[in-house]
């Protein structure tokens, strides 16, 4: 009778053990690091951004997955919605890698997770918008002074724009143009943002107008006839001009940020990247600087100029390599600088 009872009531308290066991959830922070996929769906991951990135709102921040071709096309969800966003494929990634632009514009926590159209199959990763947005803009030439028959570029770099305009016609938020003005000219940029206010912008270029050099004049005196030997004859003339230039300037150095292709320099927040190198010196002078950026993923080759020795970047967000090369009074471009490398990546 005792051990009747006694097994009964071991059966009881097993019985117990198990409705509790299956009425336990995890909880939400758990599965916000991924910490209760104790089985993680395989053939799907996101290797960018990492769990827990911050970041501020209104900036692009690319999203990098792998996606088993099996699933079909390719998705990103944001809080298990389907996106909408178009994904690129990243060639000679194997398993196939994907990459989405993502351009968060209002605070908050968002789950990323990458899969097919039936939904999504990777683990959750965790990025926090936080912060206000910000805005601005910058409108600028190389030269603003230039005589006639010479060209320049201007130059402009917006934040959180929503609308663009120079000279009233729309451009990307950000990019240079050529310009080889005929007289004074002025150019405007007109800028509308995302919370619906407007900044105008202008640049006046001026053209130099050279003064003729006088031709010397060269005296002889007169000769007179007489019983004596005449005088001599003074001629004078004006001195020769001093030898063109065609010494190029050296190759600048002292890049920052610098760092090899294999150990590139990592920036934690691209905001805003400075690129700077020292001075060159050459007996014409510097007229200017030009700088190559060259994206390492998409191979896209940008080049900006700059009078000074350094040039911000915004919203840069991947693998970059740059140089920079200079160009000399005489109009003699220089060799360019050692490639340097640096990577952007967003972290918390």
């Amino acid at each position: 009778m005792f051990t009747r009872k006694k097994r009964l009531s071991r059966g009881l308290t097993l019985v117990i053990i198990l409705l509790l066991l299956t009425s336990c959830n995890y909880p939400e922070e758990i599965i916000s690091q991924g910490g209760a996929d104790l089985n993680p769906p395989e053939g799907a991951w996101i290797d960018a951004p990492l769990n827990g990135a911050e970041a501020p709102p209104g900036i692009s921040i690319k999203v990098i997955g792998h996606i088993d071709p099996a699933v079909g096309q390719a998705v990103l969800y944001l809080n298990d919605a389907n996106s909408g966003l178009p994904a690129a494929p990243i060639l000679g990634k194997k398993p196939p890698a994907y990459e989405w632009a993502w351009n968060p514009e209002q605070p908050g926590v968002y789950y990323l997770r990458v899969g097919g159209v039936e939904g999504p199959l990777s683990s959750p990763v965790l990025v926090t918008i936080s912060g206000e947005m910000t805005f601005g803009a910058q409108f600028w030439a190389d030269r603003t002074s230039l005589r006639l028959g010479e060209c320049t570029a201007l130059h402009w770099s917006t934040e959180n724009a929503q609308l663009v305009q120079v000279d009233s016609v729309a451009v990307d938020p950000e990019g240079n143009q050529g310009v080889c003005p005929q007289q004074d000219e002025e150019h405007f940029l007109h800028v509308e943002y995302k919370d619906k206010h407007t900044e105008d912008l202008s640049v006046k270029l001026v053209l130099i107008v050279d003064t003729p050099t006088p031709t010397p004049t060269i005296y002889v005196p007169p000769v007179v006839i007489t019983t004596a030997p005449p005088p001599p004859v003074i001629v004078t003339t004006a001195p020769p001009p001093p030898p063109q230039d065609n010494q190029p300037p050296p190759a600048p150095s002292g890049l920052s940020p610098c760092g090899s292709q294999k150990s590139p320099v990592s920036l934690t927040y691209c905001g805003v990247v400075s690129l700077s190198w020292n001075a060159v010196k050459d007996q014409s002078g510097i007229a200017q600087y030009q700088i190559t950026l060259i994206d390492a993923y998409s191979q896209q080759t940008t080049q900006y100029y700059s009078t000074g020795t350094s040039y911000n970047l915004n919203n840069v967000d991947s693998k970059y390599s740059w140089y920079v090369k200079a160009q000399d009074g005489a109009g003699n471009w220089g060799a360019a600088s050692q490639a340097c490398h640096f990577l952007c990546v967003i972290v918390k």
